[in-house]
């Protein structure tokens, strides 16, 4: 994995300089790619997402103050994910094309159900992602263990060797950060 360089974040703030621009989409189109693909992405809205991504940068790189303790690749996923997030809500509230024939109107019907399952599904999926960027390595591990695998409060106070006060506290803060990476998403 390559590190974020300051001095290619000062080159494209001149949006006519293309070499910079092109090495920019070159380091960061892939990374942003495997991000949102692994966020359950479709590879078509994928593309438009790193374009919106880009632009959003484009836009804001004038503001941009580069600081090499902070995660450049943290900031760009979380602008990506916001707009995937987005898209999945402007499609989600598409209208549905005029089919004509009961058995459309059905099916329409169906798929909708299956839509709306999935949309929440993603959407929560980004945010759990989110908020594992923000969540000490306990956290995230406590979060893991108790919410993602099951495993007993008590159980995960003994495997980590940590008072099962504080199981409590590392699984209240990691839905903290989980409902704020929502209120951000939807923001």
């Amino acid at each position: 994995m390559q590190t974020t360089r300051g001095s290619l974040l000062l080159r494209i703030r001149d949006l006519q300089d293309r070499k910079s621009w092109g090495e920019f989409v070159e380091i960061y189109g892939p990374f942003l790619l495997r991000v949102l693909r692994r966020h359950g992405i479709g590879h078509e809205d994928a593309m438009d997402v790193v374009q919106e991504t880009f632009q959003t940068v484009a836009t804001h790189i004038g503001e941009f103050h580069y600081d090499p303790g902070r995660s450049f690749r943290r900031y760009l996923s979380t602008i990506a994910l916001r707009r995937a997030w987005n898209l999945l809500r402007a499609k989600q509230h598409r209208p549905a094309g005029a089919g004509g024939t009961v058995h459309l109107a059905v099916l329409h019907q169906v798929s909708g159900e299956v839509v709306d399952e999935e949309w929440y599904r993603r959407r929560l999926q980004m945010a759990v992602e989110l908020a594992r960027q923000r969540l000490s390595d306990l956290e995230a591990q406590v979060f893991e263990l108790t919410d993602v695998q099951g495993v007993a409060d008590q159980d995960v106070a003994g495997r980590l060797g940590i008072d099962i006060g504080y199981v409590y506290v590392c699984k209240s803060r990691a839905r903290k950060k989980i409902k704020q990476a929502l209120e951000e998403i939807d923001g």
